[in-house]
């Protein structure tokens, strides 16, 4: 169906009042959402949103575009499903790149929170497996001939943790080898 048929202009429109009909709550609710986080920094996308997208707009173009068809100004009718359609896509761009750059900013702040974190978990840990080595060491002086998961329920009887994991931190060396 060429694009500008009167067919093809009327199932446009339908589509729309099907739209403004039935619209979608969530959807509508996450609208409200991101032209919140515009209304900030951008006021004029903000209300460019909340307007271009409300169900009676979608109405309102369907009713344009029918008047256009049956007064045989086909033409006209196509000018306003390219405008119509203009204004969703931009709309949809300005939604999507919101929602992109809302979540870039939650990442940012989560890593700047979680890098001091990991840097404490690391020290933390590479003490508690020093321990486990030396610990290990010592009952390696003793009995050299053990192997890693004998001497790691030895030391996790003593100092605690998984057996298993501590064999996997461990190495021997020195006397012990």
């Amino acid at each position: 169906m060429p694009a500008s048929s009167p067919q093809y202009l009327l199932h446009c429109a339908d589509r729309w009042e099907e739209v403004s009909r039935h619209p979608n709550r969530a959807g509508l609710a996450e609208v409200e959402r991101v032209a919140r986080l515009y209304e900030r920094s951008h006021f004029a996308e903000a209300e460019f949103l909340r307007q271009t997208l409300r169900p009676d707009r979608f109405r309102i173009a369907a009713a344009r575009v029918r008047h256009f068809v049956r007064a045989d100004e086909i033409e006209r009718a196509r000018e306003e499903v390219d405008r119509f359609n203009r204004n969703l896509d931009y709309a949809r761009s300005l939604f999507l790149q919101r929602l992109a750059l809302t979540g870039l900013n939650q990442h940012r702040r989560v890593d700047r929170m979680r890098d001091p974190r990991n840097e404490n978990v690391q020290r933390e840990t590479k003490l508690r497996h020093d321990a486990w080595q030396r610990e290990a060491e010592r009952v390696w002086a003793c009995n050299p001939s053990w192997g890693r998961p004998a001497v790691a329920k030895r030391v996790a009887a003593k100092l605690g943790g998984k057996p298993d994991t501590i064999r996997k931190a461990i190495k021997k060396s020195g006397i012990a080898v």
